[in-house]
């Protein structure tokens, strides 16, 4: 009885490690009962975290519920139940999950959905799949159970479907009855979740099985599932159902969160496939083959492989793609067309967005072939276009579309129609952005006054697609004035359309921002005429359509002048004579042509004075009346003031039409340069220029002045042009106007060149870098005073527009007026007005063969040839064939001269293509990332550089697009990642709102990074953390995070919970009003280096990021208020975490260095390297952060410090040294090369303790662990201090009881290499002590080699080697005996 009780008196701890299986219940439940009454982060979790797997797995069924029981609040409660958690899920799969009793079974997997519960769950679901393949049979149907409640509970969103849904066949054909039971219990339950997506995984089953499973499916039809637990990161969503109520349906549609379960893709649940190396060897010949049996052989050959495996794995199909479009373009044989666009569908579609590289040109090739009447063949465009849509974009795709629409051929634009109304159908208002809708929409208006009725058809339906997924108020200004019957059919397909996307975003936007949002689409889509001409002052604050008044009339104007001109004839000088009889009379007419100036002067005046105010005036009439000799060009000067004046009022006042301004614009050109009349002449040119258009004045104005020899008047002429671009805006196309300024810049005169100089100057200041470009051939002297130029006024800010076309009086002009606020193109970027070259014909295939030949030379002149192309052309359209890809393929060329040549042949291309970069991006852009992972460091630079020009004519948001940045970082070498992740964490500080998916595909690379080896590129991936983490946020990150290995989490918190301080505040929503006052630039064109649209204002508002706030002086640091808390919470931590932690990741770090995945512990002096991986592995151990800053500070005190609170380590908890035993010997090693005897005697000291303790614990060391230590300790067996040499052999004395001393002899004979005589000398003695202890046996490999290696010792110079060498023979003579002489040889001779 005694023996029974005695353990009452032990402790918790005691008696739950007790041998009596009472002791241990009463340890299980008085645990318990401590665990519900502990603070989360209480030092007592950590001291019962390494006693939790035995609790669980306790050999006596009744204590082993107790134990389950106490495990549970533990992993409910403990703070570092994370941590212990893969032991406890293992130890329960092996001891408890299928245990007799059925209360025990029930326990362990309560306590496993505890564990899904504070997110470990991956872990759990891979535990619970290696019980598959237990022997038992209990064992797995228990398994297959647990993992059926963990996805009943927790749903599909959390556990990963596609392993479970691998091992379905082979479950269902398990021998044990149950098992097959509990598997299709699963299945089921994964029908519940992701419906019929699961049928095509149970196919292959047996037909019995699969009608059971049929029928089970039928009776669970109706039933919804639903989420019913939630991890501790989901709370918010947990309280939100709870909130909402157990059965509200109609909420659901009107709930837009994550809630609401989305549909499964049943791709998603397959692996892909790589089909490129199942192809026939001679599929390019069949396809190219002249038969065209053949080459339907070889497309019937790819279909069968798109067809068995719908999910492909990505990789260059350039080559396949190529084949099949040049079919679709080209062949005439029906059956292989059909067959070849069923062909490309099936790659599309297997490839998803990875096709993104070859959707653009496809489409091309598609809406050209759908003039084909054959059905089948059009079935099969239509199936390859609609697969190929989710690779691109709208935008992209523009282009083609708008050909088709524009297209003669009926079917052709009746199918582009279609296809447009089927895309519209998975766009959201924020895809269908005002300038796409404006391109489309316009297009679509003109086909529904078609005479075929299909294509009136195929275009009421896209604009009634478009007209429900953004709303009648944005599309109706679009639409414009359309008869009755047909608005009435395009809202019948409005209703008709089925929309594949959900549309959330109006009814998410919070009520402060919808009013402003309103206002604005109103003005966007097309004002009312009241509103169009009411003046900006009349509503306050509206700074926004103030600045874009002049501007964009001065778009809407040569439609205007054009209408203005055709509805006024041309009048002869009696007919004017009769228009003005009634307003002057003859006299007054005969004065203006008197010889006598003053006459002139009266006469002119009186006409002033009839034509001030009035606006109801045959103004050509009364100009050409003005006109008549001397006219004009009356050589009185106050004459010609007055006859200005009149010219300027009729322009401000009268309908001025183009016919009216022939009249009068030579002689006020020509007046220009006259020093007391060319105020007046520019005056009046430019109320002309408001009149008609600044474009229409500018093209007569530079024609009649470079006509002229008068330098005078060519200066004036560019001086006036300067000044009124600044006052109307800038809506002109520049080619004209640089080459009059090339003439200018050639001229003689001064004068003439410095006004252009200057013109060039004000032209910078909306085109940017642009403009540079279209004087790069001329001499570097002038681009010299050019340059001047453009810094002078590089830090200017286009001015407001202050003049435009005026609203015309009459009713013919207000419809262009009304129209004009829709579909003007005053926003247009500066880059869009610039002539561009079509250079597609010229990269032809023989081209595109050479930049692929397989002679370097070859390649050379191709790429010179492209270089050159761009160089002519200067500015190219989108149309350049398949070149970006041809030089993306270049850019990894075998030769580093042709690949740095290609990279800047990239970026020249970037240049060129401006804008419409953003359609060649998918292309290009991959293979200037593939060459970031060169080693020449000039490649590189370059490709940055390239990537640089790129990203200046798109936007950061156009690089984030198909994965391909995740991709490149998967697959590029350290260099790519360093540099990558370098790029990006400059780029996407000032990047705005980011797709938040494609980031969450680049996370695991960048965790990786973050453990890297290379120290570059670890130190790249730590600067890329803050800036992912103003994207994606802290809490997305830690969830990502959550996923990874335990050491691996550990590191990557570490480095998120570093750059957490310095996020920013929660910014609130962005103003609408003021983020539309950001795009507004003066004159509507907006600069090269200017990215937003304004179309983008239709977009939600992202949060700024924190270097955005400031644009010019002191910027505050983001976070710097809440440094010093998050320094107190941290230093919190560190107090109440243990100084060493108990886990198993040392078997980790083994097999890491194992398998090369870090540094081998090998150096003749520590390099910084070394000491950054031991940091990194400490951190991930969880050793504490006080203690660490101790180990590695750069004071010796600090170091003793260390040595003194790990030597506590070992009487308090050496376990937790045991764990970190590699940790700890690395780090001596270190100290070993300090200079301070105090910190490497007290560190031997320490050792001494660990080693002693270890051989009575009967530890055996490991290799590793060997390895990174004793050859260290070795060389401080020749320090020259008696004390430091008698600590490392009392060492040694312990150190063979945990590690044979036949390998410590090895590492003790490489020790004789060294130059040290003292050290030589020890290990001699050493070798003797060996051999007198152990014997012979230890001189592995036993034989004459060894022995040989000692005898030599005897010749050595130093008198205590030769001395220790003869102890160590006579030792081994002792054991031997003559056979000594035999295996030393003749060396003792």
């Amino acid at each position: 009885m005694e023996e029974d009780t005695e353990y009452l008196k032990l402790s918790t701890e005691d008696q739950c490690q007790h041998k009596l299986w009472k002791a241990r219940l009463k340890g299980y439940e008085d645990a318990t009962q401590l665990f519900q009454g502990l603070n989360e982060k209480a030092p007592e979790f950590s001291r019962y975290a390494g006693l939790i797997k035995k609790f669980v797995a306790d050999s006596n069924a009744v204590a082993q519920e107790k134990g389950l029981e106490a495990a549970l609040v533990f992993m409910e409660n403990a703070h570092v139940a994370g941590r212990v958690s893969g032991d406890v899920v293992a130890a329960v799969v092996q001891k408890a999950i299928a245990a007799p009793k059925t209360s025990t079974r029930e326990k362990a997997r309560e306590l496993l959905l505890m564990v899904v519960e504070i997110e470990k769950y991956e872990l759990v679901q891979e535990e619970l799949v290696k019980g598959f393949s237990q022997k038992n049979p209990k064992v797995v149907a228990a398994c297959i159970g647990a993992l059926t409640l963990a996805l009943q509970s927790f749903g599909h969103k959390i556990l990963s479907l596609k392993p479970l849904i691998k091992l379905i066949p082979g479950l269902m054909e398990h021998k044990d009855k149950n098992v097959r039971e509990e598997a299709k219990g699963l299945i089921v339950e994964l029908h519940r979740w992701i419906g019929d997506a699961i049928k095509a995984h149970i196919a292959s089953l047996k037909p019995v099985q699969v009608s059971e499973l049929e029928a089970e499916f039928a009776r669970s039809s109706g039933q919804k599932a639903q989420q019913t637990r939630y991890l501790r990161s989901q709370q918010d969503l947990r309280a939100k159902m709870e909130a909402q109520g157990p059965a509200d349906e109609d909420g659901d549609d009107d709930d837009g969160d994550e809630a609401e379960d989305e549909a499964i893709d049943p791709l998603d649940l397959l692996e892909p496939v790589n089909i490129l190396a199942q192809l026939p060897k001679e599929f390019h010949e069949l396809v190219e083959a002249k038969k065209w049996q053949e080459r339907k052989q070889g497309l019937e050959a790819l279909r069968e492989l798109t067809t068995k495996h719908p999910k492909l794995e990505p990789g260059d199909y350039g080559d396949v793609v190529k084949a099949l479009k040049k079919i679709i373009s080209k062949d005439t044989n029906v059956m292989v067309v059909a067959l070849a666009g069923h062909c490309l569908a099936g790659v599309a579609s297997g490839l998803k967005k990875h096709f993104a590289p070859y959707a653009v040109a496809c489409i091309g090739a598609i809406v050209e072939k759908f003039k084909e009447k054959k059905t089948n063949v059009v079935t099969a465009l239509r199936e390859a276009a609609d697969a190929i849509y989710p690779a691109t974009s709208l935008e992209a795709m523009q282009e083609d579309l708008l050909g088709g629409l524009n297209n003669k051929n009926p079917s052709v634009k009746s199918e582009t129609a279609s296809f447009l109304a089927r895309c519209f159908c998975y766009c959201t208002p924020a895809i269908l952005t005002k300038k796409l809708l404006k391109a489309y929409v316009t297009e679509l208006v003109k086909l529904l006054s078609d005479s075929d009725p299909t294509v009136r058809d195929g275009a009421s339906d896209a604009l009634g697609t478009a007209w429900k997924v953004v709303g009648e108020k944005v599309i109706t200004p679009f639409i414009g004035d359309v008869d009755s019957l047909k608005l009435a059919k395009i809202k019948e397909f409005s209703e008709k359309a089925e929309i594949k996307v959900r549309i959330v975003a109006p009814k998410s936007r919070p009520a402060s921002a919808a009013a402003p949002a309103k206002a604005k689409v109103v003005r966007s889509g097309g004002a009312t005429a009241a509103a169009a001409k009411k003046p900006a002052a009349a509503r306050p604050g509206a700074k926004k359509p103030a600045a874009k008044k002049g501007p964009s009339k001065t778009a809407s104007a040569p439609p205007a002048a054009a209408a203005q001109e055709g509805t006024e004839p041309e009048i002869s000088d009696e007919e004017a004579d009769q228009l003005v009889a009634d307003l002057i009379s003859e006299d007054v007419i005969k004065q203006l042509a008197d010889s006598n100036w003053k006459t002139r002067l009266l006469a002119t005046e009186t006409v002033q004075q009839t034509v001030s105010g009035r606006s109801d005036l045959p103004t050509q009439a009364l100009l050409r009346v003005m006109s008549r000799k001397p006219g004009l060009k009356d050589n009185n000067f106050q004459v010609l003031k007055l006859k200005f004046n009149v010219v300027l009022q009729l322009a401000e006042n009268t309908k001025f039409t183009r016919r009216s301004a022939d009249v009068c614009l030579s002689d006020l050109v020509d007046k220009l340069g006259d020093a007391k009349t060319g105020g007046g002449a520019a005056a009046a040119l430019s109320a002309v220029a408001e009149a008609l258009s600044l474009e229409t004045v500018t093209s007569e104005l530079l024609q009649l002045a470079f006509a002229q020899k008068s330098p005078k008047v060519q200066e004036s002429a560019l001086s006036w042009l300067a000044q009124n671009i600044r006052e109307f805006g800038f809506t002109l196309k520049p080619k004209p106007i640089v080459n009059y300024v090339r003439k200018a810049l050639a001229h003689t005169n001064p004068a003439v060149r410095n006004a252009a100089i200057s013109l060039l100057g004000t032209m910078y200041l909306y085109m940017g870098a642009t403009l540079r470009v279209l004087f790069e051939d001329e001499k570097s002297a002038l681009l010299q005073q050019i340059d001047a130029e453009f810094q002078r006024v590089a830090d200017e800010q286009p001015p407001a527009p202050t003049r435009g076309l005026r609203a015309a009086p009459d009713a013919g002009g207000g419809g262009d007026e009304e129209g004009g606020g829709g579909p003007a193109p005053a926003d247009a970027p500066a880059e869009d007005l610039v002539p561009r070259t079509d250079i597609g014909d010229r990269v032809t295939s023989a081209l595109l063969a050479e930049l692929a030949d397989k002679n370097w030379k070859v390649r050379n002149e191709a790429l010179q040839k492209v270089a050159e192309i761009l160089r002519e052309a200067k500015f190219v359209t989108p149309n350049i064939g398949e070149l970006g890809a041809a030089l993306a393929a270049r850019c990894v060329d075998s030769n580093k001269n042709l690949s740095a040549e290609s990279v800047r042949v990239c970026g020249c291309l970037g240049t060129a293509l401006g804008p419409h970069c953003r359609a060649h991006i998918r292309t290009v852009v991959p293979g200037l990332l593939s060459a970031l992972g060169d080693n020449k460091p000039n490649i590189r630079q370059a490709s940055l550089t390239s990537l640089g020009t790129w990203l200046e004519q798109t936007s950061m948001r156009d690089f984030c697009d198909g994965e391909m940045l995740a991709e490149a970082l998967r697959t590029g070498t350290p260099n790519t990642r360093t540099e990558l992740f370098a790029w990006l964490a400059v780029q996407m500080k000032d990047a705005g709102q980011l797709p938040k998916d494609e980031l969450m595909a680049c996370l695991p690379h960048l965790y990786t990074a973050l453990e890297d080896r290379t120290a570059e590129v670890r130190r790249a991936a730590g600067d890329a953390v803050l800036p992912f983490m103003l994207h994606l946020g802290y809490d997305s990150m830690a969830r990502a995070a959550g996923k990874l290995k335990p050491a691996s989490k550990t590191s990557v918190m570490a480095s998120l919970d570093k750059e957490r301080p310095n996020l920013p505040a929660k910014a609130p929503p962005k103003p609408r009003a003021a983020a539309a006052a950001k795009t507004v630039r003066s004159g509507g064109a907006l600069r090269a280096g200017l990215s937003q649209s304004q179309d983008s204002l239709d977009e939600e508002p992202a949060a700024p990021p924190p270097t955005k706030a400031v644009r010019g002086g002191k910027a505050a640091r983001p976070g710097s208020k809440t440094r010093a808390p998050a320094r107190a919470g941290k230093d919190d931590d560190a107090d109440l975490s243990p100084t060493l932690q108990v886990n198993n990741l040392k078997r980790q770090r083994v097999q890491d260095e194992v398998k090369l995945k870090c540094l081998k512990w090998n150096f003749s002096t520590p390099r910084p390297e070394f000491i950054e991986q031991l940091k990194d592995q400490m951190t991930n151990a969880g050793v504490n952060k006080a203690l660490m800053t101790q180990m590695f500070h750069a004071d010796f005190k600090q170091h003793i410090k260390a040595i003194d609170s790990l030597a506590g380590c070992t009487d308090t908890s050496f376990e937790a040294v045991s764990a970190n035993l590699d940790l700890l010997l690395k780090w001596m090693t270190l100290r070993f090369f300090d200079t301070n005897p105090t910190v490497i005697i007290k560190g031997l000291e320490m050792l001494h303790q660990i080693f002693m303790r270890l051989a009575d614990d009967e530890y055996r060391l490991l290799e590793q662990e060997a390895s990174a230590f004793i050859p260290y300790l070795i060389v401080k067996l020749g320090d020259p201090k008696d004390t430091i040499r008698a600590s490392v052999r009392n060492i040694f004395r312990e150190l063979y009881k945990i590690y044979p001393a036949s390998k410590v002899f090895l590492y003790v004979m490489d020790g004789l290499k060294s130059k040290n005589g003292r050290q030589r000398a020890e290990c001699l003695e050493e070798v003797g002590y060996m051999i007198e202890k152990c014997g012979m046996g230890v001189c592995q490999p036993v034989g004459a080699p060894r022995s040989r290696r000692l005898a030599r010792q005897i010749g050595d110079r130093d008198n205590t080697v030769r001395k220790a060498a003869l102890s160590a023979l006579v030792q081994a003579h002792y054991l031997t005996g003559d056979k000594l002489y035999k295996l030393v040889g003749n060396k003792l001779l």
